[in-house]
């Protein structure tokens, strides 16, 4: 699962036009060491690929899915 995870964040990033250039998956967290074009904003980058790999990841991992 956690292959898996890691390719649905690296995938989202190359959507979203960032290359990871470092990065740790952790138990219930991510750090992560971004390149992205001087055109884009971090904030949008982060916004669009959080919502995209959350999504990708609650669909395929359903007991990852914490109903509030």
């Amino acid at each position: 699962m956690r292959e898996r995870i890691l390719k649905i964040i690296m995938q989202t990033y190359a959507e979203v036009g960032a290359h990871i250039v470092q990065g740790v998956l952790g138990r219930d967290h991510v750090h992560m060491f971004l390149s992205i074009s001087p055109k884009l904003t971090l904030s949008n980058v982060m916004q669009r690929s959080k919502v995209r790999s959350s999504r990708r990841v609650q669909m395929e991992v359903p007991e990852l899915h914490k109903p509030y």
